[in-house]
């Protein structure tokens, strides 16, 4: 007996998918009916996730600029440095038409440094509660303002910038059979390192299916599965932003029976 199950988080037919669309439960259409003299186990075949869990929430831009001082509130979101130098643009283009500021990655360090294009004018306040965008750009620990003298001036941050908050996918099935790993219990199927950039795709393919007994013996009707990072830290697949904006998340699991 082979049985393919596939479930996504695109429609709520026959579903409940939490508020970050991470979490399916999903009740099958027709429930499979076990053999209480066999063994059964469940293997994921292929997952497709966009990578869009954010790495901005809740932060601001602190600036003072012509002697007025700014808080500007950072739209939650995935970003790269990139991304971050567009935001910026779009943010203070009404105050410099290329942007207040810009924001250039050192690769050997994982360090970065930022520069103020109208300099004269301009201070960056790095005071931080946890909020500051420049937190995540490395200067968590700053707490002074940055006052630059030329053009070429720049602020390096003392610390690394901690874009990457999750390095990998971790799906749960809640009918596998939990085990223990690393001092946790869990129901993992799959782990799966992040190779995708921000707002693509990854497509899972296990080149080598991994079976695990499930915790199942007579009837199967509904089946959870959950997307997580590491740490067990909930992905959203709403970008941080609204359900509307809800990404996918599939995956396709096969159980099947094992042969004596």
């Amino acid at each position: 007996m082979k049985q393919p199950i596939y479930i996504d988080n695109t429609t709520a037919q026959n579903k409940i998918i939490n508020s970050t669309g991470n979490q399916i439960i999903m009740t099958l259409p027709s429930a499979i009916n076990l053999d209480r003299n066999k063994t059964y186990e469940i293997g994921l075949t292929n997952a497709s996730v966009v990578y869009c869990n954010p790495n901005v929430i809740n932060r601001y831009l602190r600036f003072t600029y012509m002697s007025t001082d700014y808080n500007i509130q950072f739209p939650n979101g995935l970003y790269s440095l990139n991304d971050i130098n567009l935001q910026f643009v779009l943010l203070t283009s009404n105050l410099f038409a290329n942007g207040l500021f810009y924001v250039e990655g050192i690769e050997a360090t994982s360090q970065c440094i930022v520069y103020c294009n109208d300099y004269a004018n301009t201070q960056i306040n790095f005071q931080s509660n946890n909020d500051n965008i420049f937190d995540v750009l490395g200067f968590v620990s700053t707490t002074n303002k940055f006052i630059p003298q030329s053009i070429t001036q720049y602020a390096l941050s003392p610390n690394k910038v901690s874009l990457n908050n999750i390095s990998n996918f971790f799906i749960s099935v809640d009918i596998v059979n939990s085990y223990i790993q690393n001092g946790l219990r869990n129901n993992i199927i799959h782990v799966e390192p992040i190779s995708v950039s921000p707002s693509s795709t990854q497509v899972i393919q296990p080149l080598q299916i991994a079976y695990l007994p499930i915790n199942k013996n007579s009837i199967i009707d509904q089946i959870t599965v959950t997307l997580l990072g590491d740490n067990n830290s909930t992905i959203d697949m709403t970008g941080g932003t609204s359900t509307t904006n809800m990404q996918k998340f599939s995956v396709t699991l096969l159980l099947q029976d094992i042969k004596d």
